[in-house]
């Protein structure tokens, strides 16, 4: 029977690995292609967008931390952990909430032969000249909240 060290030390060895997997995947893009640029609007577009309670914040970079993206040179990510995968209609409808109208996602399908963090469902708009595009990946095997959703605001 496992003691209640063994449970907390369990529940915190995967809470690491999700900041490690958000690591891999946030932190070279700004190490590979870190500059600096003119954003002044991302930062509001970004912050028009509320995720829900159920959606456990992982990471954010501020326009002053732009990574670069293509020739456009700015982009904002916002990242969340969750224990359920968000459907396509949840993507729709946290993006109109936004006020981001005319927003589009796929046909979200989570496949049931992935183990890691595979993008599964997308939604897209374009905010006051900004690209939107709000995505969930996953599952990641061995996790508490084995779904990842990103936030990129690029202009």
């Amino acid at each position: 029977m496992r003691s209640e060290t063994d449970a907390r030390s369990t529940g915190s060895h995967r809470s690491a690995i999700s900041r490690l997997l958000l690591l891999l995947l946030v932190v070279p893009t700004a190490l590979l292609f870190g500059c600096t640029g003119d954003a002044p609007n991302l930062q509001g577009v970004a912050d028009q967008f509320s995720a829900p309670d159920t959606w456990r914040p992982m990471g954010q970079n501020e326009v002053s931390e732009t990574l670069c993206v293509g020739p456009s040179c700015d982009t904002i990510v916002v990242a969340w952990a969750a224990r359920e995968a968000p459907t396509g209609a949840e993507i729709g409808a946290l993006m109109q909430a936004a006020g981001w109208a005319g927003a589009e996602t796929n046909d979200c399908q989570v496949r049931a032969d992935v183990t890691g963090p595979v993008p599964f469902c997308r939604g897209t708009a374009e905010v006051a000249g900004a690209d939107v595009e709000l995505t969930a990946s996953g599952p990641i095997v061995g996790v508490d909240e084995p779904y990842l959703i990103t936030l990129h605001v690029s202009s």
